[in-house]
């Protein structure tokens, strides 16, 4: 009886097993833990962090302070848990639906790949006039237009609002905007947008041919 006077209550919670690791924030302001990543605010990029992962919870200390909270990564299909506060500003741009990237999903999807090519080759620099710039085409041109010229723009490498503006001038049913596209300057060394989709189109076809050559060769040998 006396022993059992001296006994504490059960905590709450039951014991969980945590796991330990002291690991560097990568360049992208994320630590590894278990072959998942999670993030951290910019100024710890390069910093030794200590972190405690228990069942659910990720906690990352630096100094003995803690810095950082994270739900447990469980999923095969995620890698990292990255929180709004730490995406770069074109990172955050194309994860939102509402913002940039869902205006040009709204004309299709080569218009939003096109939008999200130029983001990335921005490394870290949205260049908003660009972007909205292909995004106003919509008063003038239908979205099917727009798209494919987009596609043309991703196909040629060249994810720039002047290509994507030639396309449509070249290729728009209406007259006056045909008549329009035949005054554009061309430089001593540039080419019409149209010169190079039909090369790319007759390299297809010959590459089509060659691979029915061989497999007639095969079938007959």
């Amino acid at each position: 009886m006396e022993e059992r006077k001296q006994l504490k209550p059960l905590p709450v919670s039951p014991y969980q097993i945590e796991h330990y690791h002291e690991g560097t924030v990568r360049r992208d302001g994320h630590v590894r833990f278990q072959n998942k990543y999670y993030s951290v605010d910019e100024k710890y990029i390069h910093e030794e962090v200590i972190v405690i992962g228990g069942k659910d919870l990720i906690e990352i200390f630096q100094n003995g302070a803690l810095v950082e909270v994270h739900a447990r990564v469980t999923s095969r299909y995620q890698s990292k848990s990255t929180k709004p506060q730490h995406l770069k500003p074109w990172e955050a741009v194309m994860n939102n639906p509402n913002g940039l990237r869902g205006e040009a999903a709204k004309i299709g999807m080569s218009a939003e790949a096109l939008i999200l090519e130029i983001l990335k080759r921005g490394d870290g620099f949205i260049d908003q006039r660009k972007i909205w710039g292909i995004l106003s085409f919509t008063k003038k041109h239908s979205n099917e237009m727009i798209d494919e010229a987009c596609a043309f723009a991703l196909l040629t490498n060249s994810p720039s609002y002047h290509v994507v503006n030639k396309w449509l001038l070249e290729n728009d049913e209406s007259t006056d905007t045909q008549e329009a596209s035949k005054k554009l300057p061309i430089g001593k060394f540039q080419r019409s947008p149209s010169v190079y989709a039909d090369f790319i189109l007759q390299n297809k076809k010959q590459t089509i041919e060659k691979q029915k050559d061989k497999i007639d060769e095969r079938t007959i040998n």
